[in-house]
């Protein structure tokens, strides 16, 4: 998860490349949320830092949005650097990849009939 006050830019990339040495054959690359009634929203909203104070209501909005500002980056920023690593982690190659170190570990045909997709 990312957004928290210290995550940086380089703080994705780092966790794209832990992903990948460790061999996860999944993961979620998803960015902080303030849900309605958490002490986040509250704490966020106190410190003036949400964009929106029902940004689930709001017109146009979608899985993605960053509907507060991030300490060390833009809200942009946040939303495209998790679509992008997600992207990256789930490029045709990498399940590939991950798919035969899978493959390796449980010794079975299984992982490729629940993972992959019928051609």
């Amino acid at each position: 998860m990312f957004g928290f006050d210290n995550d940086r830019e380089e703080t994705f990339e780092r966790s794209l490349e832990f992903a990948l040495k460790h061999r996860f054959f999944f993961v979620a690359f998803n960015h902080l949320l303030p849900f309605p009634g958490t002490r986040l929203q509250e704490r966020l909203e106190g410190a003036g830092k949400m964009i929106a104070r029902e940004w689930w209501l709001q017109d146009g909005y979608r899985y993605g949005d960053i509907p507060y500002y991030p300490e060390t980056m833009s809200p942009e920023t946040l939303s495209d650097s998790c679509a992008g690593i997600r992207r990256r982690f789930f490029s045709l190659s990498s399940i590939i990849m991950r798919s035969f170190y899978a493959l390796a570990r449980h010794k079975s045909l299984v992982t490729f009939a629940i993972f992959y997709p019928r051609i």
